[in-house]
């Protein structure tokens, strides 16, 4: 005869204390979280004192101490400036506390107040200025180049110092053209002897003769590298864009969102570099009346 199983049965107050010690264990998980998001965010928001450039210093410029002020700058983003090594991480910017560094120092570039200071500004002894934008590009000369509006409209949203351009000659001249008998084409339509005296005799011209536009383009440079741009108040892009990389990642998303930072870094006249040959090939085309250029990007 099969014995039978015994069923056992949790009593009410077991169910109960079942439930309090899930709520319990929930309410410890939550507090736990809750305190780790705490202490975490807690922690990026905290500030630390770094070293802030006072005012603008040129490059190959002694430095010292007194060339900084302090600056409050939030944890999480003191820790965005973070460089892994084989001995650990280690911060590129200059602790307030750490500002003797600085003591017989000099600027690897220029430098500008209201910047973060980091150590690749820094350096011990001064260095050639053959790195400067006359000496990136060994062998050519730097020449202002004014392009047609149309063009720099439709290209200034992309293109950047460094970049590389096609440039075409616009050539613009008057044809004169004898016009014999009633019927002849003109350029808006058919000419009538009484077209052709009243043209002439308004113009001064010959009895017979009307002057035709006659453009015609011949390619100039192919792929020339665009060295710097100026704003339309004689600002370099470039040094605007240096500026910019300096600066920390909260004041970069200022500036970028900005209508003036926008029109400063507009280009209005653009400076390329050329090699001799070239250079004469520009004044060529320069020094004649009727002459344009028109710019366009090379396939990339």
């Amino acid at each position: 005869m099969k014995a039978k199983k015994k069923q056992t049965t949790m009593t009410g107050a077991g169910v109960k204390a079942t439930q309090w010690m899930v709520a319990i264990l929930i309410i410890v998980a939550c507090i736990g979280a809750t305190a780790f998001l705490w202490v975490f965010v807690s922690a990026k928001t905290q500030t630390i004192s770094v070293c802030m450039w006072n005012g603008n210093h040129a490059k190959n410029s002694p430095l010292n101490s007194d060339a900084v002020v302090e600056y409050k700058m939030l944890v999480g983003e003191y820790e965005t400036y973070a460089i892994q090594g084989t001995d650990g991480v280690t911060s590129r910017i200059i602790k307030w506390d750490d500002r003797a560094l600085l003591n017989g120092k000099y600027c690897t570039r220029n430098v500008y107040g209201a910047t973060i200071v980091v150590l690749e500004d820094l350096m011990t002894e001064k260095i050639n200025n053959t790195d400067m934008l006359m000496y990136n590009f060994p062998g050519r000369e730097i020449v202002s180049l004014e392009i047609g509006g149309k063009d720099m409209d439709a290209f200034k949203q992309f293109l950047v110092p460094g970049d590389r351009i096609n440039i075409t000659a616009v050539i613009t001249t008057e044809k004169t053209v004898m016009v014999d008998q009633v019927g002849s084409e003109g350029a808006n339509g058919p000419q009538t002897a009484s077209d052709v005296f009243n043209q002439n005799a308004n113009s001064g011209r010959n009895s017979g003769e009307i002057t035709e536009e006659v453009i015609t383009t011949e390619p100039l440079f192919d792929s020339i590298y665009i060295a710097d741009m100026l704003n339309k108040d004689g600002e370099s892009v470039l040094d605007l864009m240096e500026r910019y990389n300096a600066l920390t990642a909260a004041q970069q998303a200022q500036w970028a969102s900005s209508d003036s930072w926008k029109e400063a870094t507009t280009p209005d006249i653009l400076l390329v570099a050329l090699t001799k040959e070239e250079l004469l090939r520009y004044y060529k085309y320069a020094e004649r009346d009727g002459v344009s250029f028109r710019v366009s990007l090379p396939q990339r």
